[in-house]
């Protein structure tokens, strides 16, 4: 049996078939056929190209298979009757019809097979072979499918393999890790048990020779006996030696790896630094040159004091080298070594202490714990009459140096109570100025070398006056006032409260007439909390310095916004605002008109606060209060048509306002001489009123030929 697959399907043909003609062929009737082993008769039909006999596929007791559309297929065995002969070249036996359908049912239809072949056999036609664009496409379609599984066989395999060796790395980490913590722990308990060792065995030993000694006094004292423990304690104390020899051991490497330690840090804290020698001996060692020179004008400072012609010329020219020091040399520790180090002969040096003002050696004496006693209390009295948090300090730079650390020349030192004379002496004479009339404060102040406040501060009169003050001719400032050698000054911080002044800001606008100003935003002031530090000189007022930092607003200032028109009434083109037609000014209005004559005008009428709008463009000449017409406003037209707006309940305008056709300017009202709500509407040519029915056009819907007439 051969088999093959189409569509899915196994299909097979008895070996005895034979191609003819190109075409498949099987056993004709009478052939055996291998069912059940045996024969059968071959159906109507039979020799299909779609379908071939399959053993596999058995027809129902009674019934026949055939074969339609590649399905196989069973139908019951006809009877006798069904059976009749059939052409020479169709199957030689004939199977009998099917059995008739019963009435009402429709039969089953099957699918005829083609003729058999010449050779006695059934055709059997080959599956259609498929063209060679669906064969390109098919493979094409497979080979991606492969490329495709095989990609994602791929790289689930890989992944699955780097899991396992990412989860397998790990474990090797953790019992790693683990193996080293034990090991740590080990060394660190080992290393414990190792330092402590002789310590543990010399208490164990200790306490073993305490009970040896109370057992020898328990021994002796019931043998009547005198207890040896002085030879028990010698014998303690012989044990004890020994392992103190061994916890030496110990001890000593413990000791030498601190001061390694030690060394290790002094050396590296240690800077560079230039040696500063003389004669080949170092006095000191310095960051760089400037301290040497620093240390120069020190020393020419302690000589000049001294007035000796023989020093005034000593120079000091030292060598440097590069070296590494722990500590840098002072310029003052350098002068001390110099005067120290000096081969000069009887330069007579002292320990003393420096007096410097304003960084110049000032005065040098014996009796430095008294001096500075006196500059302390000359602070303390000053801070006494100032507030607690007042600081204190002295107006020039004053610097006490300790007496057990420098040295100076013999010949500078000067008595306690010479130096007391020196300290409260008056530093400037007291000088006035005569103004000549031209000069301002300020100008009399840059012209002494004043500041304004310094000047004030010594003339209150003039306190409170402007810097452009110019006063009058003769008038005398003083200009210097005798103070003290030393003065004292006080800082005190206080904090205050003032006013944050409003600024003016102008707007300008079209929608105002050239020259007009209307303030829309008052100004107010602000106010804000404001620190300020003073300082006073021996306790006069010197300054005050305002903390910038520290001043916080509490209100701020509200600006004054004046709006200034920029229209020009006479020169502007406003030719698309206006219109030579003039609209109704209430066009929401029932409307009623009465004769002009003494009413002058046209009254619309409405309820309370619709909206009355501009009949033109046009500029705001008037908008007030009258006894006759209440509230009303006048808008001038360019071509010199005025109307006028009366009776309003609220105006929306102001005077020099630019207004265009159609906008609202007021609310309708019954104000002034008025019985209802209601607008009187008025046109003037030449301040002369006019029929206004002339000028402006009716609404739609409105009758004109139904208003009221007076």
């Amino acid at each position: 049996m051969r088999r093959w697959r189409y569509n899915n399907q196994v299909y097979g043909l008895p070996a005895a078939q034979h191609k003819t003609g190109g075409r498949w062929s099987v056993p004709s009737q009478g052939e055996a056929h291998p069912y059940k082993g045996g024969l059968r008769p071959a159906m109507e039909g039979e020799g299909s190209d779609r379908v071939p006999f399959n053993a596999k596929h058995q027809p129902p007791q009674g019934g026949k298979k055939t074969t339609s559309g590649g399905r196989v297929m069973h139908r019951r065995a006809a009877g006798p009757a069904d059976s009749a002969e059939r052409p020479v070249d169709t199957i030689e036996k004939q199977v009998p019809a099917a059995k008739t359908a019963p009435a009402g049912s429709q039969a089953r239809q099957t699918r005829p097979l083609p003729p058999a072949t010449p050779g006695g056999g059934v055709a059997v036609r080959r599956p259609p072979r498929p063209s060679g664009l669906s064969r390109l496409a098919a493979g094409l379609g497979q080979l991606l499918y492969t490329l495709g599984f095989s990609g994602e066989y791929v790289i689930r395999r890989i992944c699955r393999v780097i899991k396992e060796a990412g989860i397998l790395i790990g474990q090797l980490l953790g019992f790693l890790l683990v193996q080293l913590a034990r090991g740590i722990v080990a060394v660190v308990r080992g290393f414990g048990r190792w330092l402590i060792a002789p310590f543990t065995r010399f208490n164990r030993r200790m306490r073993q020779l305490r009970r040896l000694r109370e057992r020898e006094h328990r021994r002796a004292k019931a043998a009547g006996q005198t207890p040896a423990g002085n030879a028990y304690a010698g014998a303690g104390a012989r044990h004890a030696l020994a392992l103190l020899g061994h916890i030496a051991v110990y001890v000593l490497p413990l000791a030498a790896f601190v001061a390694l330690g030690i060394t290790i840090y002094t050396v590296m804290n240690m800077q560079y630094a230039l040696a500063v020698e003389v004669n080949g001996q170092v006095l000191g060692h310095v960051a760089d040159k400037s301290v040497v020179e620093n240390a120069k004008s020190l020393l020419r400072g302690r000589i000049r004091l001294a007035a000796d012609q023989e020093l005034s010329d000593w120079q000091f020219n030292p060598d440097y080298s590069i070296g590494r020091a722990l500590q840098f040399t002072t310029a003052q520790q350098l002068v001390n070594e110099i005067l120290l180090n000096s081969t000069e002969a009887d330069l007579n040096l002292v320990q003393a202490t420096g007096l410097y003002i304003d960084g110049e050696l000032y005065a040098v004496t014996t009796e430095g714990e008294q001096l500075a006693a006196y500059l302390q209390n000359k602070l303390n009295s000053a801070n006494a009459l100032a507030q607690t948090d007042a600081e204190v300090s002295f107006v020039k730079d004053v610097v006490c140096q300790p007496g057990d650390e420098d040295v100076f020349l013999g010949s500078t030192v000067v008595p306690y109570d010479t130096l007391l004379q020196r300290l409260e002496a008056v530093a400037d004479p007291e000088e006035t100025y005569r103004a000549n009339g031209e000069e301002s404060l300020s100008t009399i102040a840059y012209n002494h070398a004043l500041t304004l406040e310094t000047l004030q501060n010594r003339n209150p009169d003039y306190a409170e006056m402007p810097d452009d003050f110019v006063p009058e001719a003769g008038t005398v400032f003083l200009i210097e006032r005798e103070e003290p050698f030393l003065q004292v000054q006080t800082s005190i911080r206080v904090r205050s409260t003032e006013t944050i002044p409003y600024k003016t800001v102008e707007q300008e606008t079209d929608k105002r007439q050239k020259g007009r100003r209307q303030t829309v935003q008052k100004g107010a002031d602000g106010l804000q909390e404001v620190w300020d530090d003073l300082y006073y000189v021996d306790g006069e007022l010197e300054r005050s310095v305002r903390v910038d930092s520290m001043t916080l607003v509490l209100t701020p200032a509200t600006p004054e916004i004046i709006e200034v028109g920029t229209y020009d009434f006479a020169t502007a083109n406003i030719t698309g605002d206006y219109n030579e037609v003039y609209m109704f000014p209430a066009p929401t209005s029932t409307w009623s008109y009465r004769g002009f004559g003494s009413h002058r005008g046209l009254d619309l009428n409405g309820p309370i606060g619709i909206p009355i709008v501009a009949s033109n463009a046009g500029v705001v000449i008037y908008a007030g209060d009258h006894y006759s017409w209440g509230l009303n406003i006048v808008i001038e037209h360019p071509d010199g048509i005025k109307t006028r707006y009366a009776h309003c309940s609220a105006m929306y305008v102001n005077v020099g306002d630019v207004v265009k056709q159609g906008d609202v300017i007021a609310a309708m009202g019954s104000t002034g001489n008025s019985s209802g709500s209601h607008l009187h509407f008025e046109v003037l040519v030449n301040d002369v009123p006019v029929d206004p029915m002339n000028y402006v056009t009716l609404p739609e819907g409105h009758d004109a030929s139904r208003w009221y007439r007076g």
